[in-house]
């Protein structure tokens, strides 16, 4: 039982309140689904949950608790394990109302006791991981139809200035876009020890997600692929581009199959995103030439970063990033010889985003509007950029980056 005692000690800790997420977690918990809460490491997936039971003074007795991160000898290690504790919590206190359980992807056959539990109608429950695997295999086919998924982000602009007590100016804004995203991140001060506390946590994500997980013996050469996207982001790339770029930082070239499959172990833990093709006319996704975006600014930054060189990738990185947030599906549309940066589509709602650091030059502003011009449809447009100042264009709308992340909706 300690860890139940252990895990229970991380409820009473002062947690910042992230509203937006507590109201989601509560509309999703009113349902009978199962609550499966996912992202990346360190995004705050555990003090979202954490901060719910405190904000709604429920009784942590009648919550069955268990991070397996505090689970030190590895005592829960398959669905044994899992339920044994379950029955000698049963018998200690009483049956609780809540499962909750963190970092399930490391307990073997999870799947029978998330079912079983399921299945009696009994207990609200709640699982999470950090990987994006969660629910493929046989968990996604037992739970098939009784689950509803819950994304946790480090970060938006807006919690950044309230957690830091901060003015939407353009400096606070810089900072944000280089290194303020992960919440535990922004306690830290001092700039050198906050970039060393980072490549900690991505040298520890990929060494422990990807490289142990998948026996990757070529490490340099995957390390350089994750670099390559790390400097193309906002690129169309093709699985081709990438291969033949590759020749220039190795001396032998990966095949197509490897290089798609180290692009697929960057997905699991969340470390990058892929957007697809789309094309509006025939409502079809096109497999070809798609956009990588990091999960977080500052694990590309970690990478690679000159604020002066970026800022335009850095934008667009936000931009979409705001938008995975807002719940939307993101595609990329190669339109004629232009290209429309997003397609946000959710439910009926569809809208198209250009994104440019400035616009405030004619040859520029051009471009990116007359981008959106070409699209003969009545859906809403809209032109983001560095640049305070309102410039709509005939129908299209222009906005303030700071406007969209604070205000768009």
């Amino acid at each position: 039982m300690n860890i139940i005692l252990q895990s229970k000690n991380l409820l009473n800790q002062k947690i910042f309140p992230r509203k937006d997420y507590f109201e989601q977690l509560d509309k999703f918990l009113e349902s009978e689904q199962i609550i499966v809460v996912q992202w990346q490491r360190r995004s705050g997936k555990s003090y979202v949950i954490m901060w719910y039971f405190q904000y709604k003074k429920i009784n942590f007795d009648d919550v069955f608790f268990v991070n397996k991160e505090m689970d030190i000898e590895w005592s829960i290690s398959d669905v044994k394990d899992l339920n044994r504790l379950f029955i000698d919590y049963q018998n200690e206190k009483w049956d609780p109302k809540y499962i909750v359980i963190d970092e399930i992807q490391d307990i073997k056959n999870r799947e029978n006791f998330i079912r079983a539990k399921f299945v009696e109608k009994k207990y609200k429950i709640i699982i999470s991981g950090s990987n994006s695997k969660l629910l493929s295999g046989d968990l996604s086919t037992y739970l098939s139809g009784r689950y509803l998924t819950f994304s946790v982000y480090p970060f938006d602009y807006a919690e950044y200035l309230d957690y830091v007590n901060l003015s939407d100016i353009p400096q606070n804004l810089v900072s944000y876009l280089q290194w303020w995203w992960m919440p535990e991140i922004v306690a830290i001060s001092d700039n050198t020890l906050k970039y060393r506390h980072l490549k900690d946590i991505l040298d520890s994500t990929v060494l422990k997600d990807i490289v142990s997980r998948f026996q990757i013996r070529d490490i340099n050469y995957f390390n350089k692929i994750m670099m390559f996207i790390a400097d193309n982001i906002w690129t169309p790339l093709s699985l081709r581009n990438i291969q033949n770029s590759s020749k220039n930082f190795w001396w032998w070239t990966a095949s197509i199959e490897k290089i798609s499959t180290y692009l697929d172990f960057l997905q699991i833990p969340y470390l990058i995103h892929n957007v697809s093709n789309y094309d509006i006319k025939w409502k079809k996704i096109l497999e070809r030439n798609e956009k990588y975006y990091f999960n977080d600014l500052w694990i590309r930054n970690v990478l690679k970063f000159s604020y002066e060189d970026d800022k335009g990738k850095l934008l667009e990185s936000i931009v979409f990033l705001q938008l995975k947030r807002l719940w939307y599906e993101i595609f990329v549309w190669n339109l004629w010889d232009s290209e429309i940066d997003f397609v946000c589509k959710k439910a009926d709602k569809i809208f198209y985003i250009q994104v440019s650091y400035t616009v405030s030059d004619e040859k520029t502003k051009e471009r990116e509007f007359w981008n959106l011009l070409k699209i003969e449809d009545a859906y809403p447009k809209y032109v983001i950029s560095a640049d305070p100042l309102a410039m709509d264009y005939k129908w299209i709308k222009h906005m303030y980056i700071s406007d969209f992340l604070l205000n768009f909706k």
